[in-house]
């Protein structure tokens, strides 16, 4: 009698518990339907939602580092170290709280979503690397490079070289990498930083003209009232170009 009354109970919780997940799989098919039907018909007015649903269901293959001391390689020059910069396993932490969950992976094929969902299990490992790379002056080659969105910056849109450089993917598709020697990493929080201590020598190479600097924009002017202003002028100009030249710009 007592086994009858077990399995009469046991039957009706599988079954309210059957209940639950059809409802609860019914409740997140009606809502992906719903966001993609406002993605589709918002495409236009909303390009962005679409593109943020469509990101939900992108595939990204994670990259195992299994030879630990073969990623932190080291050669036999001289590296500088960062030993005086301290943070904690904490600092590791909240900065992966900072992260997008839906930012794209970078090179080396981790999604922010994976950091975010591990950052308790992940931040002693990481903490432990990054100590590492500054200790011993080395950061691996695979997080020096960058994938750019191939953004038009103006002019013909046939031409390669009206789009932001290094490796481009488009559609799932890579290209090869492209070694940057100069100028500053794209999209990195000390680039602006960095590129304002590059440029900063750049009004030392004209005198009697005006020098403005937005971003990556330099404006040259000067006066021009007779006709040896203008052959200053060009001279300045191409006082410029050769700073240029020597700064790799």
């Amino acid at each position: 009698m007592q086994t009858t009354k077990s399995d009469t109970l046991k039957n009706s919780l599988q079954a309210k518990i059957s209940h639950v997940e059809n409802e609860l799989k019914d409740s997140h098919e009606k809502q992906r339907n719903w966001e993609e039907t406002q993605a589709v018909c918002n495409i236009k007015a909303n390009p962005k939602f679409f593109f943020k649903y469509c990101k939900k269901f992108s595939k990204t293959q994670v990259k195992i580092v299994l030879e630990p001391a073969e990623f932190f390689k080291v050669h036999t020059q001289h590296h500088l170290t960062l030993v005086n910069i301290s943070f904690t396993i904490t600092d590791v932490q909240e900065a992966i709280s900072e992260l997008k969950i839906y930012s794209a992976a970078g090179p080396d094929g981790v999604p922010s979503i994976l950091l975010l969902r591990c950052k308790e299990a992940l931040a002693l490992p990481l903490y432990k690397f990054w100590r590492c790379s500054l200790d011993n002056g080395i950061i691996p080659s695979i997080l020096k490079e960058a994938i750019i969105s191939p953004i038009h910056k103006g002019g013909d849109r046939s031409q390669a070289k009206n789009y932001r450089t290094q490796a481009v993917a488009v559609d799932g598709h890579k290209s090869q990498p492209e070694k940057v020697s100069s100028g500053v990493p794209q999209g990195s929080v000390l680039g602006p930083l960095l590129f304002l201590v590059l440029i900063a020598d750049i009004e030392k190479t004209v005198t009697g003209s005006f020098l403005s600097s937005f971003a990556d924009d330099t404006t040259l002017s000067h006066r021009i009232s007779a006709s040896e202003d203008v052959v200053q002028l060009h001279a300045h100009i191409q006082r410029v170009f050769h700073w240029a030249d020597t700064n790799n710009m």
